[in-house]
């Protein structure tokens, strides 16, 4: 590998040797090979911190807790615009050639607004009769999302059917 082709590793395996019994657990327990047992001696040792994504398995398996999974220590040159997030994962799509994907939603944090809408007996437009039962009415479509709309307009208004 070519140094310009290196990408600093996200995460660093540190295991305490003072409270590892050497069991072998979390080299089993592995799924990316960060991880090798050393049967010569009779511990576990970090092969690449590069192959690790942080899953936290060998820790969760550790009947010791002598594993910990912390951030790399590397200090980019701070920069307005670039943070170390953004650095990292340009440099990673370059020598990858590829996009770079999440299993599972996003990897950066993301404001969730929908699950944080609150009613209130707030006035829309009429005075209400009674402010506090006044009906609101609410709509949600079941179903598969439509292949196609078809927009009619007739008089001003337009009728919508699905296809």
């Amino acid at each position: 590998m070519k140094a310009h082709d290196k990408v600093m590793p996200r995460f660093k395996v540190e295991i305490d040797l003072d409270r590892c019994s050497g069991c072998g657990r979390c080299a089993l327990n592995c799924t990316f090979d960060t991880l090798e047992f050393n049967r010569e001696e009779d511990r576990p040792v970090v092969i690449d911190d590069a192959r690790c994504v942080g899953c936290q398995r060998c820790a969760v398996y550790c009947p010791e807790n002598a594993i910990s999974i912390r951030d790399y220590p590397v200090a980019y040159a701070p920069h307005g615009n670039w943070t170390p997030y953004h650095i990292r994962a340009i440099s990673e799509q370059a020598r990858s050639g590829g996009v770079l994907l999440s299993g599972m939603g996003n990897d950066r944090y993301q404001p969730v607004i929908f699950d944080h809408l609150v009613w209130d007996a707030c006035q829309v437009t009429n005075p209400s009769i009674d402010a506090l039962r006044e009906p609101v009415e609410t709509r949600t479509f079941l179903g598969r999302k439509p292949d196609k709309l078809k927009i009619i307009q007739k008089e001003g208004a337009f009728e919508v059917y699905w296809i």
